[in-house]
């Protein structure tokens, strides 16, 4: 079943105000699938009808990440010295996959050119249960050897640095399934065959130089399947031919692609294209490869995807391969892996959509040069899904992300140790508080410039590697502020500013109002430098200020025109902290029960009232007049730890202005009390 939705839209600017989606076309239903043969996994039971939480589910994708990079690694090696003389240029793969025997059998050829040392022979990564059966080299039979998952093959002559070679190797084997990288699987009766090389996998169905930093100018895929499946693969589909029960699917990357994102996903698939417009006269297609039946339950997520490149396209640069194509191919993972130009996804979450969409600049275009700096994939993307929201929704939406992805655990962004997996795709660190770096990064820098930072950086590196120190370098060039303080302390730091604060109010020349300002981190392990937005709420409105804070105690000193009724510390939550609310994680000392006096004292006609509780609990704040009755009550209920702030603006519970004279307001929470004076002038 081949359809096309076709309604494409023009590029905005970034915009606060929600993008108008595309209303639904009209579908015609396949029956519902019968259930899954047993001992192959159903995607409907993957993908249950109230799906996981969001962390939840991010928390089993990571750790799937995370398993199949150890499997994979098992098998990994360093780049051999042979492999390090030269550069990758293109790969023609040619095989044909069986799915009634679980063979993969063909021949890719390679062309690379020498760096700068001569070469007479030429290492591939091939695991040794594939049977190398011929090699060429030149165009000529070559000898080789295939031992410790290497294929040596020697060159028709030495070749000189700046030359190029061409090698081929015939091979046939079964993908070997403890690396999971390529699998013949089923759905619905039909055979499903699909790839995920992340990050080694290539070489267990492919031989190829399977290292990430490598990645080839281009790559032509030619795919031989059983006649009645479609096969989908990265770039341009170019032809098909069929011949003898067997359909050749011929895709051409135009664009440099590491090996890993190099992939196959083939079954009867039902096809539907949606188109991006991205000039006033050009249109790239957007296709999506659907299991019969599951096509129209994806759809409306689905057509949501011209949006999102519309949203990421003023934001990173256009999307990198906008002369070719983007889509999903459905296969049989829970999550998704960000293939080049075409999504492999297990489930059809829209936040999922974005994220895997983000990664064809952030992974894809410009790929962490190590595991060290994991966090340039997968932060980056996880900050897309609160951008995507505030292209949907505004602000409102951003904030709502940006504070569900706070993470206030150990640890640093940088990973040290890349041996241990867990810790590479861990999602507190590698997503979470990484989108948290971007999101601070935009504050400090300011908005227009820390977009200008994200597509500098996506042009500088465009197909090529980066460590942080790179983006860094970039963030700086474009911004002018030297930001090595703040790269250390949140990527080679851990945890967060853990801020408590105190203010009191003086007028003293009769007409400007003073605030004193002191600003305490209880956090023990290290004490940030950060600008914090400080608002005071006086009785004419709100200003905001910014303050750099550095110390650990600090005090600063703002002045406004009018009677001040309160001041917020970091309001809006552009820093990962928190304020008044320490927390195990972040080693800092829990604060007394307290009430402070109220600021101002006397008042006329509200004052602020803080009190801070070291635990949760149910408690009172009220106010009481000189005779013992109650006035007002401000507080009731269960209450969170740490400091809070109440205004009472002179009225009692009816609603009625209460007269001059002393007050006083008392804070119970269990067995604990406290009384301060107050005073009302009229």
């Amino acid at each position: 079943m081949n359809r096309t939705v076709s309604s494409p839209r023009g590029i905005r600017p970034r915009a606060r105000l929600a993008l108008p989606l595309l209303a639904l076309v009209a579908v015609v239903l396949a029956s519902p699938p019968p259930a899954r043969p047993s001992g192959a996994p159903s995607l409907d039971a993957l993908r249950p009808p109230q799906p996981p939480a969001k962390p939840a589910l991010r928390e089993r994708m990571a750790a799937a990440r995370a398993q199949r990079l150890a499997r994979s690694r098992r098998r990994a090696r360093a780049a051999t010295a042979n492999q390090d003389a030269w550069d990758a240029v293109h790969y023609d793969i040619d095989i044909q996959a069986d799915p009634s025997t679980s063979l993969v059998s063909g021949t890719v050829t390679m062309t690379a050119r020498v760096r700068s040392t001569p070469v007479a022979s030429a290492d591939l990564d091939l695991l040794a249960n594939m049977a190398v059966t011929a090699c060429t080299a030149g165009g000529s039979p070559a000898a080789f050897t295939h031992a410790g998952d290497i294929v040596t093959i020697t060159l028709d002559r030495s070749y000189a640095p700046g030359e190029t070679f061409t090698v081929s190797v015939t091979y046939v084997g079964t993908p070997d399934p403890f690396v999971d990288a390529f699998g013949f699987d089923s759905y619905n009766g039909a055979p499903m065959i699909w790839s995920l090389s992340e990050p080694y996998g290539a070489r267990s169905w492919w031989p190829c130089k399977d290292v990430p930093s490598d990645k080839a100018d281009s790559v032509d895929i030619h795919i031989a399947v059983p006649d009645t499946l479609i096969a989908a693969s990265n770039g341009v589909l170019r032809s098909t031919t069929t011949s003898g029960g067997w359909t050749t699917w011929s895709w051409h990357e135009g664009f440099p692609i590491a090996t890993y994102l190099v992939s196959v996903a083939a079954h009867p698939y039902a096809t539907t294209t949606d188109w991006y417009r991205y000039a006033p006269t050009d249109s790239m297609p957007i296709v999506f490869y659907n299991f019969p039946g599951h096509d129209a339950t994806w759809l409306t997520n689905n057509l949501k995807v011209k949006d999102m490149l519309a949203a990421f396209a003023p934001e990173f640069g256009e999307y990198p391969f906008v002369t070719e194509k983007y889509g999903h191919a459905e296969f049989l993972w829970l999550g998704g892996m960000e293939h080049q130009t075409l999504t492999s996804l297990g489930g059809s979450w829209e936040w999922v959509m974005a994220h895997e969409l983000a990664h064809q600049w952030w992974g894809d275009m410009v790929t962490c040069r190590t595991f060290n700096h994991i966090w340039l994939n997968e932060g980056f993307a996880t900050y897309a899904e609160a951008l995507w929201a505030e292209a949907k929704s505004g602000s409102s939406g951003y904030f709502s992300e940006m504070l569900a992805a706070k993470y206030f655990g150990g640890g640093t962004v940088y990973v040290a140790d890349t041996t241990n997996v867990n810790r590479i795709f861990h999602t507190g660190l590698s997503y979470n508080k990484a989108s948290w770096v971007l999101h601070m990064l935009r504050h400090v820098v300011g908005d227009s410039t820390f977009f200008d930072c994200l597509r500098t950086y996506g042009q500088q590196y465009r197909f090529a590697t980066a460590t942080t120190e790179d983006f860094q370098a970039v963030c700086e060039q474009v911004s002018g502020m030297n930001l090595g303080w703040f790269f250390h302390e949140w990527i080679y730091e851990a945890y967060y500013p853990a801020y408590a604060y105190t203010w009191t109010a003086d007028t003293p020349d009769g007409r400007t109002y003073s605030i004193s300002l002191t600003i305490d981190q209880q956090q023990t392990n290290y004490v940030f430098k950060m600008p914090v937005d400080v608002r005071v709420t006086t009785i004419a409105g709100d200003t905001t200020f910014v303050v750099w804070d550095s110390l650990a105690t600090q005090t600063f000193t703002l002045a406004v025109d009018a009677p001040i009724v309160d001041v917020a510390l970091d309001p809006d939550e552009w820093i990962l902290r928190t304020v008044g609310t320490p927390t195990a994680a972040g080693d800092a000392t829990p604060r007394a029960f307290a009430l402070e006096p109220n600021v101002p004292n006397p008042f006329n006609p509200t004052t602020s009232i803080a009190f801070t509780l070291p635990d949760a609990a149910r408690a009172s704040l009220a106010i009481y007049d000189v005779a013992g009755r109650r006035v007002r009550t401000l507080v009731s209920g269960r209450v969170s730890g740490g400091v809070h702030r109440v205004r009472w603006d002179g009225r009692d519970d009816r609603g009625q202005p209460v007269a001059s004279g002393v007050y006083f307001a008392r804070l119970r929470a269990g067995d604990r009390a406290a009384t301060r004076k107050m005073v009302l002038v009229r």
